[in-house]
């Protein structure tokens, strides 16, 4: 019933939007926002082990050549407010509907947002000064585009 009621109806209504958005403009960015923190993380995947460190912010994409110039941008942007940052590193790719996987009018970021960057140091409140500092660079990071 979840898959039906929610996934699939989230899935149908993406790929009409991304639909609309080509049939109107001729092509479509995609920014696909997640958080994480390092507690999760740690349990699921190997990156601390041999990274030492979780970025602040993992910027990811499916095919890096389509991407680069955008990937750069977010990178830099990330230098300006201090935040570390890597490419697919712990999590890599972003979302694309099936339909348009192989559509090169489809380009798709992701960021993977660590959870220390805006919650206190328990990680169990917003840091308002932490939180304040993400939103400038979320305003940033949409003007640029």
């Amino acid at each position: 019933m979840v898959l039906t009621e929610y996934y699939d109806k989230h899935h149908e209504t993406f790929l009409e939007m991304v639909r609309k958005r080509i049939n109107r403009f001729g092509d479509s960015l995609i920014i696909d926002l997640h958080s994480y923190s390092d507690e999760y993380e740690s349990k699921t995947c190997c990156y601390k082990k041999h990274f030492g460190s979780n970025p602040d912010i993992c910027i990811g994409f499916n095919d890096y050549e389509s991407m680069k110039e955008l990937a750069g941008e977010v990178q830099r942007l990330c230098n300006r407010y201090g935040y570390t940052n890597s490419f697919n590193h712990p999590y890599e790719g972003s979302i694309v509907p099936l339909d348009y996987m192989d559509d090169r009018r489809v380009k798709s970021i992701m960021l993977e947002i660590n959870k220390r960057i805006y919650l206190n140091n328990e990680m169990n409140a917003l840091d308002q000064y932490k939180a304040e500092k993400l939103k400038y660079f979320m305003n940033d990071f949409y003007k640029d585009l």
